[in-house]
Protein backbone atom coordinates (compact mmCIF):
# COMPACT_ATOMS: atom_id res chain seq x y z
CA UNK A 1 0.00 0.00 0.00
CA UNK A 2 1.31 3.44 -0.87
CA UNK A 3 0.00 6.78 0.41
CA UNK A 4 1.17 10.33 -0.21
CA UNK A 5 0.89 13.28 2.12
CA UNK A 6 2.35 16.61 3.14
CA UNK A 7 2.74 17.37 6.84
CA UNK A 8 1.78 20.80 8.16
CA UNK A 9 2.58 22.75 11.33
CA UNK A 10 -0.97 21.94 12.44
CA UNK A 11 -0.12 18.20 12.39
CA UNK A 12 2.74 18.81 14.79
CA UNK A 13 0.65 21.05 17.07
CA UNK A 14 -2.04 18.34 17.19
CA UNK A 15 0.55 15.70 18.10
CA UNK A 16 2.07 17.86 20.86
CA UNK A 17 -1.43 18.44 22.28
CA UNK A 18 -2.32 14.75 21.93
CA UNK A 19 0.92 13.60 23.58
CA UNK A 20 0.16 15.81 26.59
CA UNK A 21 -3.30 14.24 26.81
CA UNK A 22 -1.77 10.74 26.62
CA UNK A 23 0.70 11.62 29.38
CA UNK A 24 -2.18 12.85 31.55
CA UNK A 25 -3.98 9.54 30.95
CA UNK A 26 -0.90 7.70 32.20
CA UNK A 27 -0.55 9.88 35.31
CA UNK A 28 -2.40 8.97 38.49
CA UNK A 29 -2.91 12.63 39.43
CA UNK A 30 -3.61 15.17 36.69
CA UNK A 31 -1.43 18.26 36.78
CA UNK A 32 -4.48 20.40 36.02
CA UNK A 33 -6.06 19.31 39.28
CA UNK A 34 -2.96 20.35 41.21
CA UNK A 35 -2.78 23.90 39.86
CA UNK A 36 -6.53 24.49 40.27
CA UNK A 37 -6.27 23.23 43.85
CA UNK A 38 -3.30 25.55 44.49
CA UNK A 39 -5.23 28.56 43.18
CA UNK A 40 -8.29 27.71 45.29
CA UNK A 41 -6.16 27.26 48.40
CA UNK A 42 -4.43 30.60 47.80
CA UNK A 43 -7.83 32.29 47.47
CA UNK A 44 -8.99 30.71 50.73
CA UNK A 45 -5.74 31.88 52.36
CA UNK A 46 -6.23 35.43 51.11
CA UNK A 47 -9.80 35.45 52.42
CA UNK A 48 -8.73 34.09 55.81
CA UNK A 49 -5.80 36.48 56.24
CA UNK A 50 -7.43 39.42 54.55
CA UNK A 51 -10.68 39.48 56.52
CA UNK A 52 -9.46 42.67 58.22
CA UNK A 53 -8.31 44.29 54.96
CA UNK A 54 -10.20 47.00 53.16
CA UNK A 55 -12.52 45.80 50.38
CA UNK A 56 -10.20 47.28 47.73
CA UNK A 57 -7.11 45.49 49.11
CA UNK A 58 -9.02 42.22 49.46
CA UNK A 59 -10.33 42.54 45.89
CA UNK A 60 -6.85 43.16 44.51
CA UNK A 61 -5.44 40.24 46.52
CA UNK A 62 -8.12 37.92 45.10
CA UNK A 63 -7.40 39.17 41.59
CA UNK A 64 -3.94 37.53 41.56
CA UNK A 65 -5.17 33.89 41.94
CA UNK A 66 -7.94 34.53 39.40
CA UNK A 67 -5.38 35.94 36.94
CA UNK A 68 -3.24 32.83 37.46
CA UNK A 69 -6.28 30.62 36.90
CA UNK A 70 -6.84 32.32 33.52
CA UNK A 71 -3.16 32.68 32.54
CA UNK A 72 -2.12 29.03 32.94
CA UNK A 73 -4.38 27.56 30.21
CA UNK A 74 -3.64 30.47 27.86
CA UNK A 75 0.14 30.15 28.23
CA UNK A 76 -0.12 26.36 27.89
CA UNK A 77 -1.96 26.76 24.60
CA UNK A 78 0.65 29.22 23.32
CA UNK A 79 3.49 26.88 24.36
CA UNK A 80 1.84 23.89 22.64
CA UNK A 81 1.39 25.83 19.40
CA UNK A 82 4.94 27.16 19.58
CA UNK A 83 6.45 23.72 20.29
CA UNK A 84 4.55 22.10 17.41
CA UNK A 85 5.56 24.79 14.96
CA UNK A 86 9.18 24.63 16.11
CA UNK A 87 9.27 20.84 15.64
CA UNK A 88 7.82 21.20 12.15
CA UNK A 89 10.37 23.84 11.14
CA UNK A 90 13.29 21.83 12.52
CA UNK A 91 12.40 18.70 10.54
CA UNK A 92 13.33 19.08 6.83
CA UNK A 93 11.55 15.86 5.80
CA UNK A 94 8.28 17.18 7.24
CA UNK A 95 8.35 20.19 4.95
CA UNK A 96 8.17 18.26 1.69
CA UNK A 97 5.73 15.84 0.11
CA UNK A 98 6.12 12.33 1.52
CA UNK A 99 5.36 9.02 -0.10
CA UNK A 100 4.88 6.18 2.36
CA UNK A 101 4.98 2.57 1.25
CA UNK A 102 3.61 0.09 3.80
CA UNK A 103 4.22 -3.65 3.57
CA UNK A 104 4.81 -6.63 5.83
CA UNK A 105 8.53 -5.83 5.56
CA UNK A 106 8.09 -2.40 7.14
CA UNK A 107 7.68 1.24 6.19
CA UNK A 108 9.47 3.04 3.39
CA UNK A 109 9.48 6.85 3.32
CA UNK A 110 10.37 8.82 0.21
CA UNK A 111 10.60 12.59 0.18
CA UNK A 112 12.35 15.46 -1.57
CA UNK A 113 14.98 15.65 1.19
CA UNK A 114 15.77 11.97 1.71
CA UNK A 115 14.57 8.38 1.45
CA UNK A 116 14.48 5.86 4.23
CA UNK A 117 13.00 2.59 5.22
CA UNK A 118 12.44 0.93 8.55
CA UNK A 119 11.38 -2.53 9.46
CA UNK A 120 8.64 -2.79 12.05
CA UNK A 121 11.08 -1.87 14.84
CA UNK A 122 8.87 0.78 16.44
CA UNK A 123 8.39 0.44 20.18
CA UNK A 124 4.75 1.51 20.18
CA UNK A 125 2.09 3.43 18.33
CA UNK A 126 -0.80 5.63 19.31
CA UNK A 127 -3.80 6.74 17.32
CA UNK A 128 -5.01 10.30 17.66
CA UNK A 129 -8.08 11.92 16.21
CA UNK A 130 -6.23 13.11 13.10
CA UNK A 131 -3.06 11.01 12.89
CA UNK A 132 -1.09 7.93 13.82
CA UNK A 133 2.05 8.46 15.87
CA UNK A 134 4.71 5.74 15.59
CA UNK A 135 7.38 5.80 18.29
CA UNK A 136 10.86 4.46 17.57
CA UNK A 137 11.92 5.67 21.04
CA UNK A 138 10.00 7.35 23.89
CA UNK A 139 10.54 10.88 22.47
CA UNK A 140 11.21 10.02 18.80
CA UNK A 141 8.20 9.57 16.58
CA UNK A 142 6.84 9.62 13.05
CA UNK A 143 3.53 11.30 12.24
CA UNK A 144 1.27 9.74 9.62
CA UNK A 145 -1.87 11.84 9.07
CA UNK A 146 -5.12 9.96 8.62
CA UNK A 147 -6.10 12.27 5.76
CA UNK A 148 -3.53 10.44 3.61
CA UNK A 149 -5.65 7.27 3.59
CA UNK A 150 -8.86 6.17 1.98
CA UNK A 151 -11.28 4.40 4.34
CA UNK A 152 -10.04 0.96 3.23
CA UNK A 153 -6.38 1.98 3.46
CA UNK A 154 -7.00 3.32 6.95
CA UNK A 155 -8.31 -0.07 8.08
CA UNK A 156 -5.40 -1.84 6.38
CA UNK A 157 -2.80 0.46 7.98
CA UNK A 158 -4.36 0.04 11.41
CA UNK A 159 -4.19 -3.75 10.94
CA UNK A 160 -0.48 -3.55 10.01
CA UNK A 161 0.15 -1.56 13.17
CA UNK A 162 -1.74 -4.04 15.35
CA UNK A 163 0.09 -6.96 13.80
CA UNK A 164 3.65 -5.59 13.87
CA UNK A 165 3.85 -3.01 16.68
CA UNK A 166 2.76 -3.38 20.28
CA UNK A 167 0.25 -0.69 21.29
CA UNK A 168 0.65 0.64 24.79
CA UNK A 169 -2.39 2.36 26.27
Amino acid sequence: MEVNYQLTPKDFVQVVRQRLAWKREESWLPVDLLWVLAVILSMVGVLAVGSKWSPLTLGLALLVPVAILVAVPVTRSVRIHSAGREQFLSEPLAQSAISLNVSSDGLSFRGAVNDGSASWNYVRWREGKHQFVLFSAPETFVIVPKRAFTADQLKEFREYLRRFIAKRN
